[in-house]
């Protein structure tokens, strides 16, 4: 996956062009939003205010106090960056100063230690690049594993740094009455510490059991709860081909668009996490659905299940879910949270497939249903993937280990994955908290990307017209996301 605190040329002389108006701030706003290093958010709010003759008394207080801020932590990426520099972490240095630029657009220490420098061209002073004076791209030779660990401790300690004093301008903020400006403040904060509980706080954090919940996740763990309370009734009739799938006898439930049937306990429970699946994806995709479930609480009656629905297919009865428009068989199993996962996950299957219809790249089914299963149930035992997994399907273990090969700048890139046939685990890791992502942070572009993604079967292109972005910039937002 892209480096996301690669240099690139081109986005220095895109923020020097920029004039102070308000229209440009804007645009300047929403670029560095999408970036990996949105530590830009205060500044550049600061400025709009400014553009703005209307500006409060405490809205210029704030500002000349987010103009000391954002220079002073500018200054201290700068002297981390030079340090680096003299170790020979010419990456580790232009990361640096990255950050300061992208935080105070052409400031001054930073452009300089980058190479550029002043120059009358065409009457006009302009930052201009000197290639004598332009920092290697590559580390130096004599670079040392000492020196990294030197420079990762230093970082770490900065940017702790940094967070205490965004925080001290997001309590200057809430001082001041203006609940926007610290709120921007604190989440400023929490990129550079995503530890800083006096951050976590301002930011709309709230500690549950211990864990802390984004107000984003705390959102979505209500509106989880809302969906499970739905109510159930037996149903009236069963179908007539029950009685030759289930010899024993079967029960049959109804609740929230769902009809379930079939043998074993736990059938209230089923009902409504497939209940839920649909009222949560009614939500996130648009429009209703119907959906009878039929689970079977043994291999024999899943046998059976298949070669009834499902004649001339044998190879269905060796798997445990079979999902056909909108019906949906599931071996369940006597563990209750195994059993749970199973039928939220086939249900969300079920749910993709008649928005998306069945595409030729599965990235964005097997992303949405482990998604609703972890969300229904905290478990990501039932994504699928080619290959076997090197380790257990916990949703922890991926997000260490995702987090670990972006580190080592050997994670699968997005373009990749959207266009994968057949997902290996790296991809279909990307693939689930890429999904969460745009379920949490981008819902309103579903039900448009599903539309698209069903006419023409080509992820990308969904993905532009929905978002009206295309994969590269949806990476970087996604990777800020996933980095916090």
């Amino acid at each position: 996956m892209a480096t996301y605190m690669r240099h690139v040329e081109s986005r220095h002389e895109a923020a020097m062009k920029r004039r102070s108006s308000f229209a440009g701030l804007m645009v300047l706003l929403r670029f560095f939003v999408s970036s990996r290093h949105a530590v830009f958010v205060v500044a550049l709010l600061a400025f709009a205010t400014i553009a703005h003759a209307d500006a409060s008394p405490e809205e210029a207080e704030f500002l000349k106090q987010a103009e000391k801020t954002r220079t002073a932590v500018a200054s201290a990426h700068v002297a981390l960056a030079k340090s680096a520099r003299k170790a020979g972490l010419n990456v580790a240095a232009r990361a640096e100063l990255d950050a300061a630029l992208e935080l105070a657009p052409e400031f001054k220490d930073a452009m300089e230690e980058l190479g550029y420098r002043r120059k009358k061209v065409d009457g006009e002073d302009k930052w201009v690049a000197d290639e004598r004076r332009a920092l290697p791209e590559k580390d130096a030779e004599s670079a040392t594993p000492a020196a990294r660990k030197k420079h990762a401790d230093a970082r770490d300690k900065m940017r702790r740094e940094a967070a205490i004093e965004f925080v001290k301008l997001g309590k200057t903020g809430q001082r001041l009455a203006l609940a926007p400006h610290a709120r921007a403040a604190f989440e400023v904060a929490l990129r550079y510490d995503p530890a800083n509980e006096e951050a976590l706080t301002g930011a709309g954090w709230a500690k549950v059991d211990g864990v802390w919940l984004s107000p984003a996740e705390q959102r979505e763990a209500d509106a989880t709860r809302k969906a499970l309370e739905v109510g159930t009734k037996a149903l009236d009739q069963l179908p007539d081909w029950s009685a030759r799938v289930f010899q024993q006898g079967a029960w049959g439930l109804t609740g929230g668009g769902v009809e379930l049937l079939g043998t074993g306990a736990m059938h209230e429970a089923l009902t409504k996490h497939a209940a839920a699946v649909l009222s949560l994806s009614g939500r996130l995709l648009g429009g209703d659905a119907t959906l009878r479930v039929v689970a079977c609480a043994s291999r024999d009656d899943f046998r059976r299940y298949c070669e009834v629905r499902h004649p001339g297919a044998p190879g269905l009865a060796d798997g445990w879910m079979v999902v056909a428009g909108t019906e949906i068989g599931v071996l369940i199993t006597d563990q209750r949270e195994e059993s749970l996962e199973r039928v939220a996950y086939a249900a969300a299957l079920s749910q993709v497939r008649k928005r998306c219809g069945e595409a030729r790249f599965t990235w964005f089914e097997v992303g949405y249903a482990a998604t609703m299963a972890h969300r229904l149930t905290g478990r990501v035992s039932c994504i699928e993937f080619s290959g076997e997994p090197t380790g257990p399907k916990e949703h922890g273990r991926f997000k260490r280990q995702l987090r670990q090969q972006l580190e080592a700048g050997s994670a699968p890139e997005l373009e990749y994955v959207v266009a994968d046939r057949d997902p290996d685990e790296s991809r279909a890791i990307v693939a689930y908290f890429f999904v969460k992502y745009l379920c949490r942070e981008k819902a309103a572009g579903l039900p448009p990307f599903c539309a698209a993604f069903k006419a023409e079967g080509d992820s990308e292109a969904a993905l532009r017209l929905a978002y009206d972005s295309d994969v590269a910039a949806l990476e970087r937002s996604f990777l800020d996301w996933f980095g916090r």
